[in-house]
């Protein structure tokens, strides 16, 4: 089999009723050649045996098992896991668009930058809706995140109005260069001890790139549920940084 072109990194804790949806937009895709990392956090539902089952019948899934953390601390475990030479992050209770890593490892490949930003659509309880980053579509130099992208991430009293999620700050909508990470040691920090794991991994990798890509199109499908720790809106999450 040819060496996977993006490893795809899904922390799972108890989420059995999305989890066979999600690997299935995963295994589908319309790119073969890539390495999907199921990170199981210490589940205590059905979530080991539906893994073990998908990995048994494809080749392409890696299962890592480890004792119940943090998100970010599975996130970081699929990131040493990882061994292809572009990573991005799926959350197990959401799924993917068909057809996504075909199109997105084409844009980042042709114009070989650190990260590539895409859009996203929201689904709470069967509301859609469709999350546009406020940066315009195209590339962006040195100078150019420096300039327009890091004010806009700290966009002051503006997060208050969600200039934080217009501007993409989710793991889960970014392709990264593999090596990027690696070489600018780049990690996440527990949601427990930062607020959002997200934000500021998404914020150092700002800060180091030297070039990212925006593409304005909705791949990704986000699953709001009450009660999740790392999908609840925090108003006032800016005044922590």
């Amino acid at each position: 089999m040819p060496e996977a072109q993006v490893s795809i990194v899904i922390p799972i804790w108890n989420t059995e009723k999305y989890l066979e949806r999600c690997l299935q937009s995963l295994v589908n895709q319309t790119l073969q050649i890539i390495e999907i990392i199921c990170v199981n956090n210490g589940s205590t539902d059905r979530c080991g045996e539906i893994i073990e089952n998908f990995a048994k019948s494809d080749k392409r899934i890696k299962v890592v098992n480890i004792e119940h953390g943090s998100i970010s601390n599975a996130r970081n475990t699929g990131i040493a896991a990882a061994s292809a030479p572009y990573i991005t992050f799926v959350d197990s209770d959401d799924w993917v668009e068909k057809g996504t890593y075909d199109i997105l490892l084409k844009k980042i490949k042709n114009e070989d930058v650190d990260i590539l930003k895409f859009s996203y659509v929201i689904d709470c309880d069967g509301e859609i809706t469709e999350v546009h980053n406020i940066l315009s579509e195209g590339l962006y130099d040195k100078e150019q995140i420096e300039k327009r992208v890091l004010p806009l991430a700290f966009g002051g009293d503006k997060l208050a109005d969600s200039t934080i999620s217009k501007i993409n700050l989710s793991a889960t909508s970014n392709i990264y260069n593999l090596d990027f990470l690696k070489i600018n040691e780049l990690e996440f920090f527990s949601e427990r001890e930062v607020g959002s794991e997200d934000f500021l991994f998404n914020i150092e990798a700002l800060i180091c790139a030297k070039k990212i890509q925006v593409v304005d199109k909705c791949f990704y499908h986000y699953v709001q549920r009450v009660g999740n720790l790392t999908k609840q809106y925090r108003k006032n999450l800016y005044l922590q940084y």
